[in-house]
């Protein structure tokens, strides 16, 4: 078999193109990995590509970050301790004008109640904190009828404190913010079911505090009474 003239230069030449070639074609590869962001390492795939629930929860916090800063602070949940252990203490104003009474929160009572002060009696210096009805144009007795089954009221704790007199209604200021304004303001809540107690025998006395905060789940809690205005959380403590 005969080779034809000139092949051996046609393989030479078809040689060297192939190297050129493959040598050009390396070379895109490692410019492309290089200078792509989707090659590069792990923390920068993150960054571009990072879960939208993350994104959104860091949102969240940055706004809340600047809301905090134009208000001037945080609005806090008023954690006090006692010398019987920690309890939640609620200030709240009653009444019109209102008067601030720091109510203990308790998620398993059923009625709100502040200790009331006797038109006959004066206030004692160190004395436990006390509400005078007599000060609200907004108060009233409940008047007796079928639906409030009588205008007193008798609540029995388990350290023996047994707390009595009668039901009335009155307005209920609850610290609300609003954000059009930056600026804390009080949204009031009229006739409000509370009890007015001029009895407390027995049990333990804490002057700090005025009365319970009913939050338990009845009709006449303050949960019911003002659902659909009023909300509370209580977390990891």
């Amino acid at each position: 078999m005969t080779i034809p003239k000139g092949l051996p230069d046609c393989l030479f030449l078809l040689l060297i193109f192939a190297a050129a070639v493959i040598t050009l074609l390396s070379s895109t590869i490692c410019q492309r990995e290089k200078s792509q962001p989707e090659y590069s390492s792990s923390d920068a795939f993150r960054r571009q590509y990072r879960l939208p629930s993350q994104s959104y929860l860091n949102r969240i916090w940055e706004i809340k970050e600047k809301e905090a800063y134009i208000i001037g602070g945080r609005v806090n949940v008023p954690f006090v301790p006692d010398g019987y252990g920690s309890v939640f203490l609620a200030n709240l104003p009653i009444g019109d004008p209102p008067s601030d009474q720091l109510m203990m929160v308790d998620t398993t009572s059923i009625l709100s109640w502040v200790r009331c002060r006797l038109r006959e009696t004066c206030p004692r210096q160190g004395g436990p904190r006390m509400f005078d009805p007599m000060n609200s144009s907004t108060y009233h007795n409940i008047p007796c009828s079928p639906t409030t089954l009588g205008t007193s009221f008798r609540v029995p704790y388990s350290d023996g404190m047994v707390v009595s007199r009668n039901l009335a209604y009155d307005s209920l200021l609850i610290p609300a913010l609003y954000y059009k304004f930056y600026a804390p303001r009080a949204e009031p809540f009229k006739d409000v079911v509370f009890g007015c107690a001029h009895h407390e025998s027995s049990g333990t006395t804490n002057n700090r505090r005025s009365g319970i905060l009913g939050l338990g789940f009845d009709n006449i809690s303050l949960v019911q009474q003002i659902s659909g205005k009023f909300s509370h959380c209580f977390g990891d403590i």
